[in-house]
């Protein structure tokens, strides 16, 4: 199909991504709105990326502690949620890299 193919061209254009982190990526996302702009999360970090120069990353939002779920909200194109080991959900902006809003849930 013309989206598994779609998929498969922007996995072969992410393949030098991983090389840009000391750890495995662990997760990648399309932004909704512009399938160009990818955040990757490796680690403790989610690095946001334009396809259109991948030789250069263009954001790293610092998380607390193992990531283990990144998503763009459909809706507004700039926000992006990151849940990690340690139970905390954050809120960024990813064009100014600042936290919007930090939910920290204890067990």
């Amino acid at each position: 199909s013309n989206k598994k193919k779609l998929k498969e061209h922007k996995m072969q254009k992410l393949g030098n991504l991983s090389t840009a982190s000391n750890s495995d990526v662990s997760q990648i996302e399309c932004n909704p709105r512009y399938p160009q702009v990818v955040a990757s999360a490796s680690g403790n970090n989610i690095l946001v990326w334009d396809l259109h120069r991948p030789e250069s990353q263009t954001e790293t939002l610092n998380n607390y502690k193992g990531i283990t779920s990144i998503s763009w909200k459909c809706s507004e194109d700039k926000i992006l949620a990151s849940a990690s080991q340690d139970n905390n959900l954050i809120l960024w902006d990813v064009r100014s890299c600042n936290r919007i809003k930090s939910v920290y849930q204890q067990q």
